[in-house]
Formats: C-alpha cells, structure tokens, sequence
C-alpha cells in the first residue's frame, strides 16, 4: 500500500501542475486582448479637448494653473495660463508654430515647445510626449522601461523618457475611461495635472 501511495502522489503533483498552467494562460491572454483593444481604441482618439489643472514644483520654483488643450490629429492648442513662478505665461500651439506669451506682453515664437519652454522657464516638460500620456497611453516610438495597469487593464504606472507617469484616477466619458489625474516626474520635477472635464466626438 505504501509503495502505491509513493508512486501515485507524484502523479497527483504533476497533474496539479499541469492544470495550474492550463488556468493561467488563458488569463494571461484575455489581459493582453483588453488592454491591446483599449490601446487601439486610444489611438484612434485623434480628437478631443480637455480643460483641468497643471501644478508644478521643482527645486528653484512651484507653481499650478489652468490648462486648456484642444487637439485635432497632428495639430494642437494648449493654453496653460500659470504664474511660474510669480508671472503670468499663455502657452500655445497650433499649426506647428509654439507661442509663449508673458504678463509683459512679450511674445516667443518657435517650432519646437519644449525648446520653447527650456529657454524661457528654464525647464523641459515633455509635451510631445504627453499628448499620448494624456490618454493614457506610452509613446509609440520610444522604450517603455514599465507598464502597469490596473483590474481594468488601465494603465496604472507608466516609465518613460526619463520620466514616471503615475495614474492615480479615471473617469468614464461616453463610455470610455480617460484619465481624471496624473502625476509626473523625473528626477528634477514634479508635474500634477487633473483633468475637470473632457470632450471627445
């Protein structure tokens, strides 16, 4: 009886084994299909626009505001009206061209806003970046180094570019989860940016 016990409980162990691995896949699979599907879903949103809160803090300065961004496929305008720090700045663009203007009434003109925003603030935020970040996706053409979502296959923590992109909420418009706030930072700032209302067609 003993000799039995021996042989048959290696049998049990394998099998147990075997079936662990058939339920796992499965799950593994169907996360995968979800969030590939929300993935395709975001990219095809090539139009929105979207009014909230921008904060910002860094070692030298901090400062929040308003921000305003409207988005037609490869174009955009984003106003963000801030004092940074003490001054008033209306950031936009659109049609290629990026403005700065200040409470001085003077006026930067450029093709490139992060250069724009690196010469005039003196320092770089990532908005040819964020404009996949703000939906909730990572940029196409540049290394992920992490991706995590949440139980609605959202994304959740994003690393890239050199900076972390934390999810903390979503909220749902016409049927799809967009996200609500997000923070940002790298190793020099920190970015908080809450969406109050979203528009999409």
């Amino acid at each position: 009886m003993g000799v039995a016990l021996k042989h048959i409980i290696p049998v049990f162990v394998l099998l147990a084994v075997t079936l662990s691995a058939c339920v796992q896949t499965p799950v593994e699979t169907e996360t995968e299909q979800a969030w590939d599907t929300r993935r395709d879903e975001l990219m095809r949103l090539e139009n929105w626009d979207l009014k909230g809160r921008i904060s910002i803090r860094s070692e030298n300065y901090s400062g929040s505001g308003s921000l305003y961004w409207a988005q037609h496929k490869d174009e955009y305008d984003i106003r963000v009206i801030a004092s940074l720090p003490g001054r008033v700045y209306e950031f936009s663009g659109s049609g290629g061209v990026i403005s700065l203007q200040t409470s001085c009434e003077s006026v930067i003109q450029t093709e490139d806003a992060e250069t724009l925003l690196n010469q005039a603030l003196e320092w770089y935020f990532p908005v040819s970046e964020l404009v996949y970040w703000i939906r909730g996706l990572p940029t196409p053409a540049l290394p992920v180094h992490q991706l995590l979502f949440d139980e609605a296959n959202r994304v959740s923590t994003l690393s890239q570019a050199g900076w972390s992109v934390h999810y903390k909420r979503y909220i749902g418009i016409d049927g799809t989860s967009m996200p609500e706030r997000l923070d940002l930072e790298n190793d020099h700032m920190h970015v908080r940016l809450f969406v109050r209302q979203w528009n999409l067609p």
